[in-house]
């Protein structure tokens, strides 16, 4: 990716789909790519509670 760093600056690279018993959540990645160095974060996209309701609306 030589020349290209702004094309990737906070652009969504990647999701991912966490779940266990009583919950899942979606989590997007990006970059943000410095002259020197690039680091990576995820954010929250959505989260499902399935013990909210007591089992209702799954």
């Amino acid at each position: 990716v030589v020349k290209r760093e702004k094309e990737l600056y906070r652009e969504i690279l990647a999701f991912s789909i966490l779940y266990n018993y009583t919950t899942i959540r979606i989590y997007s990645y990006y970059a943000e790519v410095n002259s020197s160095e690039t680091k990576y974060y995820r954010y929250i996209i959505r989260k499902f509670n399935f013990t909210e309701l007591d089992g209702k609306e799954k």
